[in-house]
């Protein structure tokens, strides 16, 4: 049953981007136009802050420079391969259409 008063009265117009995806990407837009210069010194000051980062970084090519030498973690390491053998993996393939069979392996 519909009630003729709210059948009679016009209904109100609604925004349709409130509360939608398409309404934040405006409101990130009106906001990035509007403060340029305050975004603008923040990407600078990210950027600043990155290189300052990575300025620290340190390049090693061994396992030892890597895990600093007298870290225990290392010494865990160098334990391990003691026990274990090396941590390289070798890894070999071979074309054949049935390398189970006899010949493929005697050529093993």
């Amino acid at each position: 049953m519909i009630d003729e008063t709210s059948a009679s009265r016009p209904t109100p117009a609604v925004d349709a981007t409130r509360g939608s995806a398409h309404g934040l990407v405006a409101a990130y837009f009106r906001f990035v136009l509007r403060h340029r210069a305050l975004v603008v010194l923040g990407i600078a000051a990210i950027t600043a802050s990155a290189l300052w980062s990575a300025s620290h970084a340190i390049i090693a090519s061994s396992l030892e420079k890597m895990f600093f030498g007298d870290s225990p973690a290392y010494a865990r390491y160098v334990e391990r391969v003691g026990e274990f053998g090396t941590e390289e993996v070798n890894v070999f393939a071979f074309d054949e259409p049935d390398p189970l069979a006899p010949e493929p392996l005697a050529r093993l």
